[in-house]
């Protein structure tokens, strides 16, 4: 399921103006890319993994919406 983008001239496949994925596949592979063990998806702060026992902040990713993180854990 891909959600449509919510700016309107947004890149395909994106949210919030062109720097979020709109699913949660992609998502989850930034972070196997970026050799993470974990993602952490919480209401107010941008996407956070765990790489090598240490938290990073995704680089490039809004603070997510209270929908934005209800529709990645429908997914």
């Amino acid at each position: 399921m891909v959600r449509q983008a919510l700016v309107a001239d947004a890149p395909t496949g994106f949210r919030n103006g062109g720097t979020m994925p709109t699913d949660i596949d992609s998502l989850l592979q930034r972070a196997v890319d970026a050799g993470a063990s974990d993602l952490h998806l919480k209401v107010g702060s941008a996407p956070v993994i765990r790489v090598d026992g240490e938290l990073k902040r995704l680089d490039g990713f809004e603070r997510l919406t209270p929908a934005d993180t209800k529709d990645y854990a429908e997914e």
